[in-house]
């Protein structure tokens, strides 16, 4: 169910499913935005249907209409937020990343150069 005023996304984690009184068909890896919801109607239900067992995740909340600034990894509202997260990280504030994450990030990133060189 999504709250009144409420905007969000469903996420196909596996197979597909049919999303929506209109059966918007979203597929594994695919994402199907939702339709705002008016704030005078209250909630509203999102129907879903599957032929097979699917998984999905459902991301919804009350849009907070602030301005966006990305910059690398940081998302914040301001440059000076951006410049801040930057200063914090370069002097160790955000700790330190466990050498097995280094391991499996660096052995995903050559599997996904195999995977190129492989379908090229």
């Amino acid at each position: 169910m999504e709250a009144a005023g409420d905007e969000g996304f469903v996420y196909a984690v596996s197979d597909q499913g049919y999303f929506s009184t209109n059966g918007t068909l979203v597929s594994a890896g695919q994402v199907g935005h939702l339709t705002h919801t008016s704030t005078t109607h209250g909630a509203t239900m999102l129907s879903v249907s599957a032929k097979e067992p699917t998984r999905f995740l459902l991301w919804t909340g009350r849009p907070l209409r602030q301005p966006i600034v990305v910059r690398g990894p940081f998302v914040m509202n301001t440059v000076s937020q951006i410049a801040e997260a930057f200063a914090d990280y370069r002097v160790g504030l955000f700790g330190s990343v466990p050498v097995l994450f280094k391991v499996i990030v660096a052995q995903s990133k050559y599997i996904k150069l195999l995977e190129r060189r492989i379908g090229e």
